[in-house]
C-alpha cells in the first residue's frame, strides 16, 4: 500500500514526533510511507522535503497575510489564552506530485502553515480517501489552537474570546471557508484521545464525518525504565532523594499550567515532612525544556536540563524521577506522558483531556478530580509519603506501554482503518496518473495563495484597516519625534547659552588671574 503522510514539520514539536512515530511504524511493518514536510531535521531517506516557491500568477500576497497573522492575530490576543492561533492561508499545492498521484491513502496531520482549507479540496478532489489525524483543535476551528474552553466552533466562531477585536469577523470567515470546502465524504477523522474525538463530534465541521479513536505510541525499546537509582547518580542526584520532574517546550504557555503548578508545590512547602525533606536536601524539582519564569521563585532545589535532544538523555531524565507532573489543563494526549510512562515513572495529570484515556488512578498515577493546586499537592505528598506506591505503579505503566502503544500496534490499527477505507470508498481505482521524474529528498512544490470566498470578502478590508492604523501609528511617530527634535534644539540652545556665560565667567577669572600677577 503507498501512504503519504503530511506534517508541517518531520521531529520538531509533539504533534511532528507523533506523525514521524506512525510514519516509522508503518515502514516497519513493510508499508510503502513516505513523510512529506516542510521542515526536515531528521536524515530519514523516507522523508521528503518539500520547498515551496512563489506564489501562483495574481495572489503574491503572502506579505499581507503576514501582516494580518502578526498584527490582527497575534498582536490583538486576549488573555484567555498564548497558545498558536494560526491563519489557514496560503497553502501548498501538492496535486502535481507523483508521489501523491499515486498514492492509495493519504494521512494528513499537523498541517498548519502548510495545507489551507483551498489546496486541502483539491487534495480531497483527487478521490482518494483521505485520513486526518488531529492533534488539536485546529481543523475543526476558526483559527485557535485549542479553544481555552469556548464551543463557538460548535456553531460559527463568532465573536471570538481570544481576540481583543475582531470587527471584521475573521474567526468566523474562517471557519465557513472551511465548511464550504471541506465537506466531502472521503475525509475520515483520527484522534488520538476520546476527548479530541468527541469535540470533533460536536464540531460544525466534522460532526458528519467519520470519527475513530487510535493513540499515540513511542519507541518502547529507545524509553525504556532505567534502574531508578543508577538514574539519578548517572545525573548527579543522592539515590534517597525523591525526585519530581516537569518538562515542557513552553513552561509559559497558559494550558500547560504551570501557574497551578508552582501553586501546587507552594502548598507543598507548607507541609512538615515536605519541610523535612528540603531541610534534608532529599528533595528535587528536575525540569526540560522550557521552564516557566516563575519557577525561580520558589524556595526549592532545581535542576533543569534545559531543551533535550536526545532521546537517550531524555529517557535517562525520566527514569530518574518518581513521578512525573503533568498539570496541562487542555490537552490531547501529551508526548511527554507516554515517554515517562515507557520509563517506568508514574504520572499525577489533572483528569482533563486525553489524560484519563492512559492514567488509572492509583495503578499507572494518580489523576487529581478537579482543577485545583492544592489537590495536586495532595497528590504530590501521597507520593512522597508513599514511595513504594511509586515503585509499583511506574512497573504498571511500563506494562501498558509495552501491551498498548508500541509503533507496530499503532501501526497496524492505521493499516487497519486504511484498508477499510479503501473498500468503502475505492475512488481512485483505475485511474492513470503520470509518473513524473521526481527527486528522492527535495521537491519543488507552487504555494497556492487562493483564498475562500468568506475570506476573501473580508481581506482586503482587512489589510486596508491595518495599513491605516500603521500609517496612523507611523504619523504619530513622526509628529513625536518632530517635537523631540525641536525639544533637543531647546535643549541644545540652553546648553549653548549655559557654555556662553560659563566661557564668559572663566574669561574674568583669568583676566583677574592676569591682572594680579601683573601687579605682582
Amino acid at each position: 500500500m503507498k501512504i503519504i503522510q503530511l506534517n508541517t514539520c518531520d521531529i520538531d514539536g509533539g504533534a511532528a514526533r507523533s506523525a514521524y512515530r506512525l510514519h516509522r511504524g508503518l515502514v516497519e511493518i513493510g508499508q510503502d510511507s513516505q513523510l512529506l514536510t516542510l521542515s526536515k531535521q531528521s536524515c530519514d531517506e523516507t522523508v521528503i522535503l518539500l520547498r515551496p516557491q512563489s506564489l501562483m500568477v495574481g495572489h503574491d500576497d503572502k506579505g499581507y497575510l503576514d501582516l494580518i497573522q502578526e498584527s490582527y492575530i497575534n498582536a490583538n490576543r486576549t488573555s484567555l489564552s498564548n497558545t498558536l492561533f494560526s491563519l489557514s492561508y496560503p497553502g501548498v499545492d501538492l496535486t502535481q506530485l507523483s508521489s501523491v498521484l499515486m498514492a492509495d491513502i493519504i494521512n494528513l496531520h499537523w498541517i498548519a502553515y502548510f495545507q489551507s482549507p483551498v489546496t486541502l479540496k483539491k487534495l480531497l478532489d483527487l478521490g482518494k480517501p483521505i485520513v486526518w489525524t488531529l492533534h488539536d483543535m485546529w481543523a475543526f476551528t476558526g483559527g485557535c489552537h485549542y479553544s481555552s474552553g469556548c464551543n463557538q466552533y460548535q456553531q460559527d466562531c463568532s465573536i471570538c474570546p481570544q481576540l481583543a477585536s475582531d470587527s471584521f469577523g475573521l474567526a468566523s470567515a474562517l471557519l465557513k471557508d472551511k465548511l464550504e470546502l471541506l465537506n466531502q465524504k472521503n475525509l475520515t477523522i483520527v484522534t488520538p484521545s476520546q476527548w479530541l474525538a468527541e469535540l470533533a463530534r460536536k464540531s460544525q465541521l466534522f460532526r458528519n464525518n467519520r470519527i475513530e479513536v487510535i493513540p499515540y505510541s513511542l519507541e518502547t525499546d529507545t524509553f525504556f525504565p532505567w534502574p531508578k537509582e543508577q538514574s539519578k547518580l548517572s545525573l548527579g542526584i543522592p539515590t534517597d532523594t525523591f525526585t519530581v520532574l516537569i518538562g515542557a517546550a513552553d513552561g509559559n504557555e497558559k494550558r500547560k499550567g504551570f501557574k497551578e503548578l508552582l501553586e501546587a508545590l507552594q502548598f507543598c512547602a507548607e507541609n512538615i515532612h515536605f519541610t523535612k525533606l528540603l531541610q534534608a536536601e532529599q528533595f528535587k524539582l528536575l525540569c526540560f525544556g522550557v521552564p516557566n519564569r516563575q519557577l525561580e521563585s520558589l524556595d526549592i532545589p532545581v535542576i533543569s536540563f534545559g531543551k533535550i535532544t536526545s532521546d537517550r538523555d531524555l529517557s535517562l531524565i525520566y527514569a530518574a524521577a518518581d513521578i512525573f507532573v503533568l498539570p496541562s489543563l487542555e490537552d490531547n494526549l501529551p508526548n511527554t506522558m507516554l515517554e515517562a510512562m515507557s520509563c517506568g515513572t508514574p504520572i499525577i495529570a489533572f483528569n482533563t483531556g486525553g489524560m484519563p484515556d492512559i492514567i488509572q488512578h492509583d495503578i499507572t498515577g494518580k489523576l487529581v478530580s478537579v482543577i485545583d493546586p492544592q489537590k495536586m499537592a495532595e497528590a504530590i505528598l501521597e507520593c512522597i509519603h508513599n514511595r513504594l506506591l511509586c515503585k509499583t505503579m511506574g512497573e504498571k505503566c511500563r506494562q501498558k506501554m509495552e501491551r498498548d502503544h508500541s509503533l507496530a500496534i499503532q501501526a497496524q490499527n492505521y493499516l487497519n482503518l486504511y484498508k477499510d477505507l479503501l473498500l468503502i470508498s475505492p475512488a481512485s481505482k483505475g485511474k492513470v496518473y503520470p509518473i513524473l521524474n521526481e527527486p528522492s529528498q527535495t521537491l519543488a512544490v507552487p504555494i497556492d495563495g487562493a483564498r475562500g470566498s468568506n475570506f476573501e470578502n473580508i481581506f482586503l478590508r482587512i489589510v486596508l484597516s491595518l495599513t491605516q492604523a500603521h500609517l496612523n501609528s507611523l504619523r504619530n511617530q513622526l509628529h513625536e519625534m518632530e517635537a523631540e527634535i525641536e525639544r533637543s534644539k531647546d535643549r541644545i540652545k540652553a546648553m549653548e547659552t549655559s557654555k556662553f556665560w560659563q566661557l564668559r565667567h572663566f574669561w574674568i577669572l583669568f583676566k583677574q588671574a592676569v591682572g594680579l600677577q601683573n601687579q605682582e
